[in-house]
């Protein structure tokens, strides 16, 4: 996508969260575009997300990190963070400064038509799987799994 339409997207895409989520707000700096936002889980638990739109975003995944709190403690011992890419906790590798990278889509998944939108959902739909996490220990994917197959059966 050329530079003036993917900067048209992003802009369409900043309108979008400004009226669904105006929580999140969207910064271009330089020749970095990005989401930050806040979110308080149903635990009471407060994070920040921020989801980078690297070029050449929509054609490429962007990245959700949590940067904070920097280090999230699993149920029991240990951290997410030491665990890099995990396939249980739903994450990627580490991200800048060591803080947890969030797997939201599969590069299955991903197309064009996918957006920072359904990326932040899938975000806050990991940080209420990771509060459940915390009181019970089971892992993410397992969550998530029972989740989505209680969203079906309803």
């Amino acid at each position: 996508m050329p530079k003036r339409e993917s900067r048209s997207r992003t802009d369409l895409e900043a309108i979008i969260m400004a009226k669904e989520m105006p929580y999140f707000k969207f910064v271009r700096r330089g020749g970095t575009e990005y989401f930050i936002g806040e979110h308080t889980t149903s635990d009471g638990r407060f994070y920040r997300l921020v989801l980078f739109l690297d070029p050449p975003y929509p054609e490429k995944i962007p990245n959700l990190y949590v940067i904070y709190p920097s280090v999230l403690p699993k149920y029991g011992q240990g951290s997410i963070n030491e665990l890099g890419n995990s396939h249980a906790f739903h994450t990627n590798s580490n991200g800048p400064d060591g803080v947890v990278a969030i797997c939201h889509y599969s590069s299955s998944e991903w197309d064009t038509s996918c957006t920072a939108y359904g990326v932040i959902i899938r975000g806050l739909i990991w940080l209420e799987a990771y509060a459940i996490h915390l009181k019970t220990g089971e892992t993410i994917v397992g969550i998530i799994d029972k989740l989505l197959k209680n969203a079906v059966q309803h």
